[in-house]
Order: C-alpha cells, then structure tokens, then sequence
C-alpha cells in the first residue's frame, strides 16, 4: 500500500486488508513524504503483519510501488491504494483462483466506483474478462484497477513501474505483463475505487491521455513490428478516445485500418480472430455514435463493418445500431451520448 496525505481514508484502507477472511499475508506500507496525519495514522496500528517504511521525502507513485515490490518476500503480490477499499474477502477470492489454476498468472476484478459525495456506480468499471479478452482489450484501454491486482510475482519484467508513463505507469507494468502471460478479470465486486476531482488521475488529465497513446502504441509496435504507418497508428487511436471531433470523411481510413489489423493478425496470430472482431466492432459503434454529422454513408459502413466482422449483437449493440441508423436517416448534426 503506497501512502501519501492518505489522512482521510487510510484507516478504512488498511482496517479492510486486516479483516481479510483470507489472513496469511503482510501488509506493506511505504509512507511517500505524507505532511499530514498519515505517519500518526499507521503507526496507530498494532498489528504484525503490518510492514510500514517511510521514504525520505515524496520520491513519487511509481518509486513507492518499485520499493514495494522489492520489500515483498511472498510468492504473490496484491496492491491497494490508500483511499480505496477491499472487499473482505478480495484476498481469498484472487489468492484461491492463481493457488489452483497453474496457467493464470494475473487477476483482478470489477470494482464500484465511489465519488466525493458517497454515490455508487456499479456499472463503470464492472468486466469480465478472460485472457484472450484482456489482452486484445488493452490494445484500447486500461480495464484493469489496480486496487484489485494480484499476480504472481516471478513473471514481473525487469524493469518494474516505468517513471516514464505518469500517470499510466500501472497501465504500461500490466501490458508488459501480459505479453506472455495469461491473466483475467472477474465480474466479481472485490474493492470500492474512489473516484474523486483532486486524484492523480484528474490533475494529469493531458499527461494520462498522451502515456495511454504511447502504452497503446508500443503494443502494436510488440505485435507487429514495422507494419504500420504514424497515420495508422492515428485511424488506431481514434478507436480508443471518443469525441465529436470524428468525421464521416475519417470513415474510409478506418475501414482500410480495419481489414490491415485483421490481417496482420491471420499473420501474426497474436488474438483469437473472433475476439479480436467482437471487440473491434463494439469500439466502432462507439466511434459512430460521436460523428459530427450524419448522412446515410454512415450507416452503409455500418453494414459493411458488421459484414466483415460477423460480431454477435447483445441488446445494447442492437440499441446502438438503431441509433446510428435514426442519426444517419435523420442526417443528425450533434449529439451527446454515453457509453
């Protein structure tokens, strides 16, 4: 647990690791420079599987984690942030699924997010995910919470968390992970995430938004060395963040992206190809419905993406086709949609 002016909410944190109903392990806890109550907090504490270090002086997220990992002697690490929460039965639950099945190497799980104001949302950060799923998601985003991960410490890089993704470190450790490895994650519930405007994740907004890009871009330079062009890493990345600045003249670009990345895989054979169709065409409906205008062209590229991609159509992919197709009947200008 990396702590830092953690005064506010590192009490629930650590009270939820020591009411684990799984109880063989060590609490660790790098204290980053805290100014406030955070020191008087721990130490107030008496528990002996409670570690607790302080670094001289805030060395930073990333730092802490790296120090962590080398003061852990167990054969599994888990992280917990200081101001989220653990289910109490988190630990049992992830220990359980790497203790019996020798294949998985990495897990964690869906959390509910918690915002300033004590409001819940189940649905946010809620996946389920198997490893073939978690690796060609990453290749859009970060689905992964890091206040749920626990993993196998033999597989972890020689270069642990990278100063140079702030705040994506964690993203870019987990991509490098799982390369080779296979992880997964459960629908199940296993923490409370708070959410809230004064985090890392808030006050780093542009910083987080060009490290996910370059973490994104690495994975296809690892999967496919040299076979793509800075425009096309371009068409890719607009699969990833979504906003009205898409147009419907982008829409030949992405088409041909589409039919190179579905063959560069048939040669690589990095991704179960039906996955890797599912997910592509779930992100495109996404694009569609944050186009600037619309004509009817929009919704014939539809049908064409769903020729090709042969996704399987859950009632929310059916709802989102309707709409593209009303937007595209419609000629709409502007909408505002979630996802």
């Amino acid at each position: 647990m990396p702590a830092y002016n953690a005064e506010k909410y590192i009490e629930q944190a650590i009270n939820s690791i020591l009411n684990q109903t799984f109880k063989d392990f060590e609490l660790i806890i790098v204290n980053d420079g805290s100014t406030d109550k955070t020191h008087q907090l721990i130490s107030s504490f008496i528990d002996t599987r409670i570690k607790y270090y302080q670094n001289e002086g805030n060395k930073g997220l990333a730092f802490v984690r790296n120090r962590l990992i080398q003061l852990a002697n167990c054969p599994f690490v888990a992280f917990l942030d200081s101001d989220d929460i653990a289910e109490p039965n988190r630990l049992e639950v992830e220990y359980n699924f790497l203790k019996n099945q020798d294949d998985l190497d990495f897990i964690s799980s869906s959390v509910v997010v918690q915002t300033d104001d004590g409001k819940q949302n189940l649905d946010a950060l809620k996946f389920d995910c198997n490893s073939s799923e978690l690796k060609i998601n990453l290749l859009f985003f970060n689905p992964i919470v890091t206040s749920t991960v626990m993993f196998k410490k033999a597989i972890l890089p020689t270069e642990i968390f990278r100063e140079d993704y702030p705040p994506c470190e964690d993203y870019d450790l987990w991509v490098r992970m799982l390369l080779k490895k296979k992880g997964k994650i459960l629908p199940t519930y296993l923490a409370i995430y708070r959410s809230y405007n004064t985090s890392v994740s808030h006050r780093k907004e542009k910083e987080a938004r060009e490290n996910r890009n370059k973490i994104i871009v690495n994975q296809l330079e690892y999967y496919f060395p040299n076979q793509f062009s800075k425009e096309e890493e371009q068409v890719h990345l607009s699969l990833v963040e979504f906003s009205l600045k898409n147009n419907i003249d982008d829409l030949p670009e992405l088409q041909k992206w589409i039919t190179k990345l579905l063959a560069l895989n048939a040669t690589f054979q990095h991704f179960d190809d039906a996955i890797l169709k599912q997910v592509l065409y779930e992100r495109i409906l996404k694009k569609l419905l944050r186009l600037k205008q619309y004509n009817f062209s929009v919704y014939k590229t539809l049908r064409q993406f769903k020729k090709q991609l042969q996704p399987t159509i859950s009632m929310e992919l059916r709802k989102k086709e309707i709409a593209i197709f009303v937007f595209s009947f419609l000629h709409k200008q502007i909408i505002s949609l979630s996802n």
